[in-house]
């Protein structure tokens, strides 16, 4: 997973309005949230576990005076999204639960395939 950071503090500090207009002219569209059932399309009213994402950018942002992350994430149908993990929000929580567990599948699934070569 990368993460941007650009050579200002302006370009690093960016309002999260900003990182997810960035992320839809890429492509990522979807808004996603973190539930108990997993990560939720909001458009598409579609359930995800942690096996069917790739994290593929974090964006650091920052909303009301405070540093967050925004996540772009591709999901194993196709559904390119972004997760913002807001400071002090109810789900904080689950967020970094469920992100850690993506990547660690990410890592486990690399090394696995990294044997068979």
């Amino acid at each position: 997973m990368r993460t941007h950071q650009g050579n200002s503090r302006k370009e690093f500090m960016n309002s999260v309005s900003a990182c997810v207009n960035k992320a839809v002219t890429e492509g990522y569209s979807e808004c996603f949230k973190v539930t108990t059932r997993g990560l939720y399309a909001l458009s598409k009213s579609r359930y995800y576990r942690p096996e069917q994402v790739q994290l593929i950018d974090t964006y650091p942002c920052e909303a009301q005076g405070q540093k967050t992350l925004m996540y772009a994430i591709e999901t194993s149908d196709g559904v390119k999204g972004t997760l913002v993990d807001s400071p002090g929000g109810v789900m904080d929580g689950n967020i970094d639960k469920f992100i850690a567990e993506a990547e660690e599948i990410r890592r486990q699934t690399a090394r696995h395939n990294q044997h068979l070569c």
